[in-house]
């Protein structure tokens, strides 16, 4: 019975030294050197009559296996990490993360255990950003192959985009609002009036513009009699 429950206070601390690593880690980035988990669990280990030397490649095996790696010191990833963080990054790649994991030997549990390291995820984050920021080379090269392509809908969208067309819809919103205001000009209030033809413009046009139609010339002018 003794020996049961010694065993069961061994398999408690080397979890709670487990756990104790896993917060140093996901907070720095870092591993904890051994001296200072020895002394900071030195009077547990006394009261089991153990060294940490006894538990440490239990430890070691148990970090190994959920990716708690040492972190490079210039802000590098270790080489496993930054296959596993291209993978993830590939946006062409039609396949799930966990076939591309599984592909590399990289289990689940650690790559989970990475997207917690402030390193990986400051990885992440700004190759992500890098790359939606060269995206729109790739949208422009694009556009101007459907445009060669003699597509219709690639050259009506270039011609918005360049300014050398305006949509039917755009102009015909600003023949109706000119229409509209010199008929309000005869009833409303100049100052109110001045000041729904400025909303009615930021609303109207800022609606065609953000569906993709280039911004017409207004032509909404107020002629006060």
């Amino acid at each position: 019975m003794t020996n049961e429950l010694e065993e069961l206070d061994r398999t408690k601390l080397i979890n709670r030294v487990k756990l104790y690593h896993e917060q140093i880690f996901y907070a720095t980035g870092q591993l904890p050197r051994n001296a200072e988990v020895e002394e900071f669990f030195s009077r547990e280990l006394a009261s089991l009559d153990l060294e940490y030397f006894e538990i440490l490649p239990e430890i070691v095996k148990w970090t190994q296996k959920n990716g708690l790696l040492e972190q490079d010191q210039n802000g590098l990833l270790d080489p496993k990490q930054f296959l596993v963080a291209q993978a993830f990054l590939n946006t062409t790649d039609r396949r799930t993360i966990r076939q591309k994991l599984k592909e590399l030997g990289i289990t689940i549990q650690e790559f989970e255990n990475w997207r917690k390291t402030p390193k990986f995820t400051n990885y992440l984050r700004k190759e992500a950003q890098r790359r939606f920021a060269d995206a729109d080379i790739s949208a422009d090269l694009e556009l101007v192959k459907h445009v060669e392509e003699g597509n219709l809908d690639g050259i009506k969208y270039f011609n918005q985009m360049t300014g050398r067309y305006t949509s039917p819809e755009a102009v015909n919103v600003a023949k109706v609002l000119a229409v509209m205001m010199e008929i309000l000009v005869q009833y409303v209030d100049a100052t109110i009036l001045t000041k729904v033809a400025k909303e009615m413009e930021q609303k109207i046009y800022g609606s065609l513009v953000t569906q993709g139609y280039e911004e017409p010339k207004k032509e909404l002018e107020i002629n006060f009699k």
